[in-house]
């Protein structure tokens, strides 16, 4: 999975779970991923990235970079 490689690229303890949309439960996790078709569906404080292309890396990477940079400030 393209989110576990971008993680230990950067060097970033982190857990990655796969759900459907129907069983996750957003307020668990410190970010969510998933495409922008279901992301209106999450109804939740937590971080959404929300990709057209889930085997978009480079979109994917920066958005997580994102998100970690903005956890750590």
């Amino acid at each position: 999975m393209f989110a576990e490689e971008i993680l230990a690229d950067h060097h970033i303890d982190g857990t990655v779970e796969a759900a459907d949309i129907s069983s996750v439960a957003p307020d668990l996790y410190d970010g969510v991923i998933t495409t922008s078709d279901f992301a209106s569906l999450l109804h939740t404080t937590t971080p959404i990235i929300r990709l057209d292309n889930l085997l978009d890396k480079d979109a994917m990477e920066k958005q997580i970079m994102a998100l970690v940079k903005g956890a750590q400030a």
